[in-house]
């Protein structure tokens, strides 16, 4: 007999199937039913269905083979146990897969992420709060020492800074970022060789680590490589277009390479990307204000000093837009703004040098101009205004000596030419003037009082005509420009053209009142009222 849910072959007469257990009493089995019993009820007869046309006879079914049941594969209690063990293996390989090898997450994480977006959003000591909780939730952990590395590099806590980021290296030598964080300080240390070691590290471990390419990109920017600074920027832009902060630095790159267009596009997209950064903003200015976009350059830099209150650079720039308006006051403040938050910014004490000068504090700006020499003996600017404070004070020698020192610093610096033209011309050396003035103005100096010191060289040098041109070129560039219409006075007045010479003295002093000269000629020619 054979069992009718396993199909195995059993004893005859077998009560239940010693293979799965099924209770054969009361079921027929294999070939009839047990020896010495009869059914009290007789099985009914086999169904027989309709007999079918002869073209429709179906084809006989085949035979099941012997030894197994007709049920189907699917409810066999072997398959079934078999599915069953299976699955409870699969959870067991789950669990000790996730427990033993899986990708465990540090309680220090979510502190670590904290800390990241605080640095983007330059909160630095909120930043250094939290990577401090990170390395307190689990000491082992690098990316804890590197978060804290990164705000304290932030921070200029630079020695500290390296020993975080080396004891992120000492934990996990094949971590990247790591790498790039210690790179960064020694960045901040000024020690570039080691930098770049770490940077080509970093990007070796990870040629996706964006931030190790912008950051190799500023210490070849800080070595004067802009080219190559360039292509480390624009692979990190690649890896993360949305970073405004790599826009920013590779829009100064453009800047220092002189591709003015470039850095504006860069600049302004690191704006419309944000949060806002400050030196985006900067950058802007710096390019509106080389294009003489005064007005808007001031507007940029500002936007920069609502963002950083002490962003000395910005402050620096907004001293000489104001100094380009002539508002010396508020250039004074700016400079002195800029000084406060960087006690060794020559150029700020150079530019708060014009703006005492502008206001006729000449030793107060001689002051400024030194120590703004003192702080960079290569500052040609400081020469050049110092050269200006002595003209005003009839030192022309010494005019003489800081201009040509400007000179020497910087053969294109047309208002060194200027200034030392105006100390020659009042020192009655003419030809020198007149050659001074002519450099300043072919350089760019086209002021209305260069072209009236060359009309006085001209003058002195015994050509009235190319004097008059001058002066009347400067009262062109400046109609309130007193000297001028004074100078011209004297050359109407030595041809003996009376009423000419008397509207040009009655004009200039009606533009300076406080200017003697056209006074005293209206005097001398008899005019009341002088």
């Amino acid at each position: 007999m054979f069992c009718d849910e396993c199909g195995k072959e059993l004893p005859d007469g077998s009560r239940f199937c010693k293979f799965c257990g099924t209770d054969l009493t009361g079921k027929p089995q294999g070939a009839g039913p047990p020896q010495g019993e009869t059914p009290a009820v007789p099985p009914p007869p086999p169904y027989q269905a309709p007999a079918a046309p002869p073209s429709q006879v179906a084809a006989p079914a085949p035979p099941v083979p012997a030894g197994h049941s007709a049920r189907p594969w699917w409810k066999n209690p072997l398959f079934i146990g078999g599915i069953a063990t299976l699955a409870i293996a699969v959870v067991v390989l789950v669990l000790v897969f996730t427990v033993f090898t899986g990708d465990k997450v540090s309680k220090a994480e979510p502190y670590v992420k904290e800390s990241q977006v605080l640095l983007e959003e330059r909160k630095y000591e909120e930043a250094l709060e939290q990577a401090e909780l990170a390395v307190a939730a689990d000491p082992a952990y690098a990316p804890a020492y590197v978060a804290r590395a990164d705000a304290l590099e932030r921070l200029d806590e630079v020695e500290r800074a390296l020993e975080d980021a080396e004891k992120a290296v000492e934990l996990d030598p094949d971590y990247s970022d790591a790498y790039r964080s210690r790179a960064n300080v020694y960045d901040s240390m000024r020690e570039y060789g080691k930098a770049l070691e770490d940077y080509d590290k970093a990007v070796e471990l990870d040629p996706g680590n964006a931030k190790a390419f912008n950051g190799r990109g500023v210490t070849r920017s800080h070595m004067n490589e802009y080219e190559e600074a360039l292509v480390d920027y624009a692979r990190a832009v690649e890896l993360d277009p949305g970073s405004a902060r790599f826009y920013t630095n590779r829009g100064w790159c453009y800047y220092d390479l002189d591709k003015p267009d470039k850095a504006r596009d860069d600049f302004d997209k690191a704006i419309e990307l944000g949060p806002a950064i400050p030196l985006a903003y900067a950058g802007r200015g710096a390019i509106q204000g080389d294009s003489d976009e005064i007005e808007a350059a001031i507007e940029s830099f500002d936007k920069a000093v609502e963002l950083d209150p002490e962003f000395a650079y910005a402050y620096r720039w907004l001293s000489w837009l104001h100094n380009e308006l002539g508002q010396y006051e508020q250039a004074m403040k700016n400079a002195d703004k800029a000084i406060e938050f960087d006690p060794k910014n020559a150029y700020a004490y150079s530019q708060r040098a014009r703006a005492y000068s502008e206001l006729g504090q000449q030793e107060q700006a001689i002051k400024d101009a030194d120590k703004s020499i003192e702080l960079d003996p290569k500052n040609a600017y400081a020469y050049g205004q110092r050269s200006f404070s002595y003209n005003e004070l009839g030192q022309y020698e010494q005019a003489i000596n800081d201009a040509s020192k400007a000179i020497e610093l910087d053969p294109e610096y047309a208002y060194a030419y200027f200034e030392r033209g105006y100390a020659h011309n009042e020192l009655g050396q003419y030809e020198s003037g007149l050659n001074d003035n002519n450099k300043a103005i072919e350089l760019g100096y086209e002021k209305s009082s260069a072209y009236n010191n060359r009309g006085v060289a001209y003058k002195a040098l015994g050509q009235p005509d190319l004097a008059l041109a001058d002066y009347g070129k400067a009262i062109e560039l400046d109609p309130a420009n007193a000297l001028p219409y004074s100078n011209r006075g004297v050359i109407y007045e030595e041809r003996g053209q009376r009423d000419e010479a008397i509207a040009q003295y009655v004009k200039a002093a009606e533009l300076d009142p406080d200017y003697s000269p056209p006074r005293e000629a209206l005097r001398r020619l008899g005019v009341p009222g002088y």
